[in-house]
């Protein structure tokens, strides 16, 4: 599946596990559904005030008030107080998630006005060409339960059974860049298509370390509750798997046993979650080698063997991202770690096929995901088959979207907002006194050059690259997957050390988000957040201004967050700071860290992650800064219906199981704190409402941590 570059980071809006704010698969077992979803809300009901009185106890400084369950009729709280939960009191007291999912709050409901639009394009008979056939083929295949029963595991074990005849470290690297290896034994390599972050007009070959079922790679020194429950579910799915595989327990327990001994041991030499999200990850990440030096630096792990074999090897310029993991990696390919290497390859090439096989398979993946982000019920096959079709199918599933629902006129009126506020940008780079007139002028440099991408594009990826065997030429669903992903490695060989183009966008414009791509100075206002309450139409200029306008304020603070600000005008990571300047732009950063340090987010008594979320956080400063600019201007501008509005936008109920991984494995600060800490920041907010010393929205001047 064409994947989004890891090292170029794409800086998004929204809190995400795999995107757009949702889970990767919630769901859940097919019986059983309105039973579980029942006694969880009698659970809540009944623990309810017990855990509120014990959350307000150890919460600092606010209460989690994003955790269902958490705010109830007695759960009180004023302005001065607690801002994000007055305003939102009575939507957090009585919102769900819906079945299926783990989060309910502005971006799923606009999520559900795009999906019902995506359902209708699945359907739609009237729709014709190319990429009206992939997308309904590849949907009809996905809901076609009949035939992907009928397959089972049947076209999955001939790989499953090639692996298993493999009885030494040669015979594994023959495999891996034979050309089933490629197809279904790469997971040990991950290797894709990238944009030279030096010089981005060029795409390169990019090469990122290995996944491990932990997902963070400090849950091998010690494992937290979050670290638990995916332990629990990925032996929960790979037992499963090897045993319709037709292992013994026995033999099951030994491959488990070795395929956790290799990620333990390769664990140490990769990033950490905190790794990535530290101020110096750009710099860590950045290491472009030669394949000359590659094949010195892998003399014994054959990435430089796969790379000739799948044309990767073309690149002139590869960028390494974890040169320590692949020092370890090359230790660790011996003779006497052949087991636990191949044990590791087996369940992932196992367990990662789960989503394209039979029903019962199906639903034992879902089932432990939910598990793992504390779901109750079910989405609709029909809802899941659209995010899967939206996945695979971004260009043609946008293509049509366009036509059928968008307008230049709406085009033209984001555009316009965008460079209003943009102007206003330039007025707040201006005043910024901290900073020198050589670093001002490359900012304001840097702003004057951001590429407007605004609902959609003028030009697209060429879909007509793109195939599957259709259901009446014989193809099924697990055959398509194979065969898109094919088509997408060939697409990607092809651009090796081509020319990006920068008109074609890498994402589905019907996404519920908003992005800034650092690699090409971009920000991204697309086609799926263009409904209530982030935009429409007739909104009142202060509705406008809390949505949409500190979204796109948001996306242009990420030009100049802890990541943004090492890429120059033209997406080049490129110092272009004094070193003075940047020293105080870091330090000024270090006191945003530090205040959100002292966040203690749930009972457990740990604290918020703060270097995780600086980027975020700085982006939802400035963009709330520079609507406040806007507002300025303004005759007559209510700043009660501002900031209420803000607060508004940001309303979202989580499960505590999936706030606990947002909150210690993601890059955005929870609702609840995007709202209070970034409003303490502005004097507007102590001017309208009266907020003095002792209150608990206070914050004091001189300790405001703003970084813009």
């Amino acid at each position: 599946m064409k994947r989004k570059n890891a090292f170029l980071m794409v800086l998004a809006l929204t809190i995400s596990v795999t995107g757009c704010g949702k889970t990767a698969e919630n769901t859940q077992t097919a019986a059983g559904t309105e039973l579980a979803a029942t006694e969880s809300m009698v659970t809540q009901e009944t623990e309810a005030e017990d855990a509120q009185e014990a959350s307000e106890k150890e919460m600092t400084p606010w209460l989690n008030s994003n955790v269902v369950g958490a705010v109830t009729e007695n759960t009180t709280a004023e302005l001065k107080d607690d801002f994000y939960l007055a305003v939102n009191h009575d939507y957090l007291e009585t919102a769900v998630p819906d079945e299926g999912e783990a989060s309910k709050g502005s971006f799923d409901d606009v999520s559900k006005v795009v999906d019902g639009r995506l359902l209708q394009m699945m359907t739609d008979d009237t729709l014709e060409g190319h990429d009206a056939e992939l997308m309904q083929g590849l949907y009809g295949m996905w809901l076609d339960w009949d035939s992907r029963n009928s397959q089972g595991m049947s076209e999955l074990m001939p790989h499953i059974e090639v692996i298993q005849q493999i009885e030494n470290i040669d015979e594994l690297t023959e495999y891996l860049i034979s050309e089933e290896g490629m197809q279904y034994g790469a997971y040990l390599y991950d290797i894709e298509l990238g944009v030279d972050a030096e010089d981005s007009q060029w795409h390169n070959a990019e090469i990122a370390s290995i996944g491990l079922s932990l997902g963070d790679a400090a849950e091998y020194e010690k494992l937290t509750a979050i670290g638990e429950r995916k332990q629990k579910g990925h032996r929960e799915l790979a037992e499963w798997m090897l045993e319709k595989a037709g292992y013994t327990d026995t033999e099951i327990e030994t491959i488990l046993e070795n395929e956790y001994a290799f990620e333990k041991e390769i664990a140490p030499s990769m990033m950490t979650t905190a790794d990535w999200y530290a101020q110096d990850a750009m710099e860590k990440a950045n290491n472009a080698v030669t394949m000359e030096e590659l094949k010195e630096m892998s003399p014994t792990y054959p990435i430089t063997k796969f790379m000739e074999a799948t044309g990767y090897g073309a690149s002139e310029r590869i960028n390494l991202q974890e040169p320590e993991w692949l020092k370890k990696m090359n230790e660790l390919y011996t003779e006497e770690n052949f087991e636990k290497i191949k044990s590791y390859l087996l369940v992932n090439v196992l367990t990662k096929n789960m989503r394209y096989l039979d029903e019962e398979t199906y639903r034992k993946y879902l089932q432990v995901n939910n598990d793992i982000y504390g779901v109750t019920g079910n989405r609709e096959d029909e809802k899941r088959a659209v995010s899967t079709v939206q996945d695979w199918l971004p260009a043609s599933v946008s293509k049509i979207y366009a036509k059928q629902y968008l307008s230049e006129e709406i085009r033209d009126d984001v555009t316009n907002i965008i460079e209003e506020i943009i102007d206003t940008y330039r007025t707040m780079l201006a005043s910024e006194e901290w900073l020198s007139e050589e670093t001002r002028e490359k900012a304001i440099s840097k702003l004057d050059h951001i590429k407007i991408n605004a609902v959609y594009p003028d030009k697209w990826e060429d879909t007509n690259q793109l195939w599957f065997t259709s259901k009446e030429d014989g193809g099924s669903y697990f055959a398509a997957i194979n065969e898109l992903s094919k088509c997408y490695t060939e697409m990607d060989k092809k651009k090796i050390n081509t020319k990006v183009d920068h008109e074609i966008w890498d994402f589905a414009i019907t996404d519920v988000n908003a992005y800034y791509n650092p690699s090409d100075n971009s920000i991204n206002i697309i086609a799926g957040i263009l409904e209530a309450p982030f935009y429409r139409s007739d909104m009142t200029e202060e509705e406008k201004l809390a949505g949409i306008g500190v979204i796109i304020g948001h996306e242009i603070s990420h030009a100049f967050d802890t990541t943004g600000a090492q890429f120059d005008e033209d997406g080049n990571f490129v110092n272009w700071w004094t070193e003075k300047d940047f020293e105080t732009f870091c330090e000024r950063a270090g006191k945003l860290i530090a205040y959100y340090d002292t966040i203690v987010p749930y009972t457990d008594g740990e604290n918020y992650p703060g270097s995780n979320v600086q980027g975020e956080a700085i982006a939802d400063m400035g963009g709330v800064k520079c609507m406040l600019l806007i507002a300025k201007e303004k005759e007559n501008f209510d700043y009660d219906a501002f900031f209420r509005g803000y607060a508004e936008v940001w309303k979202e109920v989580l499960t505590k199981e999936y706030g606990e991984t947002a909150t210690y494995q993601d890059s955005h600060p929870l609702a609840y704190l995007r709202v209070n800490v970034t409003i303490m920041q502005q004097p507007e907010f102590f001017d309208t409402y009266g907020i003095k010393e002792g209150d608990g929205m206070y914050m004091a001047e001189e300790d405001r941590i703003a970084v813009w």
